[in-house]
């Protein structure tokens, strides 16, 4: 621990970075950190945005749940982390509950949204979500009732079972 921090940090970044992608899932997300992560308060303390900003972090949302992403947001905001290198995926089946529930919280402020889905995606699917996070942005902004975002929100569920019919299907 008396290293000087120089040392340390290269220490860290040799010890911690890896050349693949981390994808971290509901699954792992708690071993998903290096064991040198979990040593002592102090190691993790400078270690941490090492491993997090060095390596590239990819989220399974599955089944249209933002747990992993929200848990990796609140570690994030926790440590004041500033990763750049985080990309999410979405696997499973659609779930409109699990939709629904992540726009009313993102339109109340309780829960991260999705900040890339429209503009880096090509598929309906992605398109029509990206836009209903818009409109709950929109809501929040300018304090729309969640009833009334809901209603608007439903419209769109018919778009997302044009792509897919399960959107349809009560999960």
């Amino acid at each position: 621990m008396d290293l000087p921090g120089e040392l340390k940090n290269r220490i860290y970044f040799y010890s911690l970075v890896r050349p693949d992608n981390i994808e971290i899932t509901a699954q792992n997300w708690p071993t998903h950190q290096p064991a040198l992560l979990k040593t002592c308060k102090q190691i993790r303390s400078e270690a941490l945005s090492i491993f997090y900003n060095e390596n590239t972090i990819s989220a399974n949302i599955d089944d249209w749940s933002p747990a992993v992403k929200n848990a990796c947001h609140a570690l994030w905001d926790r440590y004041e982390l500033k990763t750049t290198k985080f990309s999410h995926y979405f696997t499973g089946k659609p779930h409109w509950q699990n939709l629904v529930e992540w726009l009313k919280a993102w339109s109340q402020g309780t829960m991260k949204g999705i900040s890339d889905v429209v503009h880096k995606s090509r598929s309906l699917e992605r398109k029509t979500v990206g836009v209903m996070f818009l409109m709950a942005t929109t809501a929040k902004n300018n304090k729309i009732p969640w009833a009334d975002l809901e209603q608007l929100l439903l419209a769109q569920r018919g778009l997302l079972a044009k792509g897919d019919g399960r959107w349809l299907l009560l999960n």
